[in-house]
């Protein structure tokens, strides 16, 4: 009996709210043409109204309403989401070498190679009869404008090679010995980074001493160096920015 009383007692309380919607016309609830209607809902749902003139029914019946539920049942209902689970995901950067990153160049940009060609343009000669034999598509490689910008480009991309080549022993000795860091460190490797053909060349002690003799001429000398690093890089023949030069004179 006890709870068919407090059945009747929320019954009552919708009935109350739903005889006061006709009044307040486009409130979200169908009730043209009648005096009552019935909501179907759950515990723990909400209603929104958008009507203008909803404003006086949520500050008073609403509030009525949310209490009168809150009284009778304690408990709500979550709907629970469902959710999708990712497998992780793990990309890792690809490391080349100086030399594997020079033969996929080479791969990549083959066609600058290939209209750069101007090797072995006498392909033989005999002496009786005499005569001399030419290729002509190395002549034409070599004379043309096609074919000289794709030999500076190649110049670029050796260039490169050889500075990621400077740079893989480089990097190194200076993080170990001269205990700069930041800026600091990124302006003494660019200032003072070798010659490929020099350092390739040298033993470990001549790296060394090099590193300290020039880490003392930056100390006294890092504000102008400094200054120096923020000139623009010269452009390269190509029309487009050359990879920057870190062997400056000195």
């Amino acid at each position: 009996m006890g709870s068919n009383l407090l059945l009747s007692l929320f019954s009552f309380g919708a009935l109350l709210i739903v005889a006061t919607l006709p009044m307040m016309p486009n409130a979200g609830i169908d009730v043209s043409n009648a005096t009552l209607g019935t909501i179907d809902s759950s515990l723990g749902d909400g209603m929104q109204l958008n009507h203008p003139t909803a404003k006086t029914f949520n500050r008073q019946h609403f509030s009525f309403v949310n209490a009168l539920v809150g009284v009778f049942y304690t408990d709500t209902i979550k709907i629970p989401r469902d959710t999708i689970g990712i497998e992780e995901v793990v990309v890792k950067r690809e490391v080349l070498t100086p030399e594997e990153q020079f033969e996929r160049n080479k791969k990549e940009y083959r066609i600058i190679y290939l209209h750069g060609d101007n090797s072995k343009i006498v392909e033989g000669f005999s002496i009786f009869p005499p005569a001399i034999v030419l290729n002509i598509n190395k002549i034409y490689n070599h004379f043309s404008a096609s074919g000289k910008r794709a030999r500076r480009f190649q110049q670029v991309l050796e260039d490169d090679f050889m500075q990621d080549k400077v740079r893989e022993s480089w990097h190194p000795l200076t993080q170990k010995l001269t205990r700069l860091e930041g800026q600091e460190l990124e302006d003494f490797r660019r200032y003072y980074q070798p010659e490929f053909a020099w350092w390739v060349r040298t033993e470990e002690y001549e790296r060394l001493d090099y590193v300290f003799k020039k880490l003392k001429t930056y100390r006294d000398s890092s504000v102008y160096i400094r200054e120096y690093l923020l000139l623009p890089p010269k452009a390269s023949g190509l029309g487009i920015p050359s990879s920057v030069n870190t062997s400056f004179r000195r």
